[in-house]
C-alpha cells in the first residue's frame, strides 16, 4: 500500500483531521463497488453522476475511496470475523477483484 501525504505535519494540527480513508484503485468501478457492497459496505457517494469515476464506501469502521484508473498499488483488506461466522475465504465471490483475508477472532 502506498501512502500519499497531502500536507506536512507542520501545517496540519492533528485535532483538525476529521476522517481518514483508504484509496483503492480499480479498472471497473461497478465490479469493485459490487464486491464491497456484498461484504456489507454502504455506498456513501458516487461521482460524477454522468460517468462515475469515484465511489465512497463506508462499513466495518472503514472508509474506502474507490477510484477508477487511480494509480494505487495493491490493497489488502483483512476482515476480522467471529469464529462462528459463515464467511470463509472459499465462500467469497469468485468475481472479487481482490479477495480480502478473513481472520477469525
Amino acid at each position: 500500500m502506498r501512502f500519499v501525504i497531502l500536507a506536512t505535519m507542520d501545517s496540519v494540527a492533528s485535532d483538525s483531521i476529521r476522517s481518514a480513508e483508504v484509496l483503492v484503485g480499480c479498472q471497473d468501478l461497478t465490479e469493485e463497488m459490487d464486491f464491497f457492497l456484498s461484504l456489507g459496505f454502504r455506498l456513501e457517494s458516487i461521482y460524477p453522476a454522468d460517468d462515475p469515476r469515484c465511489a465512497l464506501l463506508v462499513g466495518h469502521g472503514l472508509q474506502l475511496s474507490l477510484e477508477k484508473n487511480a494509480k494505487a498499488s495493491d490493497v489488502r483488506l483483512r476482515l476480522r470475523v467471529a469464529t462462528s461466522s459463515p464467511v470463509k475465504n472459499s465462500e467469497l465471490p469468485s468475481s472479487a477483484p481482490r479477495s480480502p483475508g478473513c481472520v477469525a477472532s
